[in-house]
């Protein structure tokens, strides 16, 4: 669909809208290709047939798996950025593209807010369902463990370091090793196993009694990757780790055993 800005005035605000966002610590997660799509999107909408448009929009901003209130600025800027571009024409014409623009921005953020419920519970840096999620998994999983006396096994990952490659490489450096990290144990997860990400630079996997591969297959599998450098403390239901505390502070406790251990013995687990 023909959009309002011919391909030169929109590469303007394609630029001048990703200089916006770059300096964004959030908003800069947003991936380049999108931009140009959403931008794309847009400008569609204001050539009047906008419904078709602005899902599309909605549907990429979702996609990005971006906080609602994040979401919502993308948008806010993109508009800003072509109410910028358009200033040169008449006033009659402005008034009108405003006011599109005003209500292409509303339905926006009402689409991206009812898409929030989804995106409650998942870390938009990762993709990952996040720490509210894993602790309303992890009491479930013990609950059903134990009433149907299955096992189940909790993986806790600590990335080695991560203070001090923020320190020296940067943020956006670390945003790279956690997103890597993260796709890397998605890929090598076992079916019917679950990964999260429980903290900044920590991660959890529960593995119920059903899944085929083991928690210390995956370690492995991460290992030969060669992402990140992690500690990683395993811990399994039993008559003495009986509750989701006890089970997440016996991993938590391993976790800490091993990464000292790594210190002094770099290829201990």
């Amino acid at each position: 669909m023909p959009g309002l800005l011919t391909a030169e005035p929109l590469e303007r605000v394609y630029l001048a809208w990703r200089r916006t966002v770059l300096t964004d610590p959030e908003m800069r997660a947003i991936d380049q290709a999108s931009m140009r799509q959403l931008a794309n999107a847009l400008n569609e909408a204001l050539t009047g047939d906008a419904q078709e448009a602005l899902e599309e929009a909605c549907e990429l901003l979702a996609a990005q798996e971006l906080n609602p209130t994040t979401s919502i600025r993308v948008v806010t800027t993109l508009v800003e950025t072509f109410v910028d571009e358009i200033g040169a024409r008449s006033g009659a014409e402005i008034r009108s593209l405003v006011a599109t623009l005003g209500q292409a921005c509303a339905s926006l953020s009402t689409g991206l807010v009812t898409r929030a419920g989804a995106g409650a519970k998942r870390d938009h840096m990762t993709a990952l369902p996040n720490r509210q999620a894993f602790d309303e998994a992890l009491a479930a999983g013990t609950r059903a463990a134990l009433d149907q006396e299955n096992s189940l096994v909790l993986a806790h990952f600590d990335l080695d370091n991560f203070k001090q490659i923020n320190d020296t490489e940067g943020h956006p450096a670390g945003d790279d090793i956690l997103r890597g990290f993260a796709a890397a144990l998605r890929d090598e997860l076992p079916e019917d196993a679950t990964a999260y990400r429980t903290g900044g630079d920590e991660f959890c996997a529960l593995f119920p009694d059903n899944v085929s591969g083991s928690a210390q297959e995956l370690v492995g599998a991460l290992r030969d990757r060669g992402v990140a450098e992690f500690s990683c403390g395993i811990a399994r239901i039993s008559p003495d780790v009986a509750t989701p505390e006890e089970l997440y502070q016996a991993a938590d406790q391993e976790l800490y055993r091993n990464k000292e251990a790594r210190k002094s013995q770099p290829d201990a687990s």
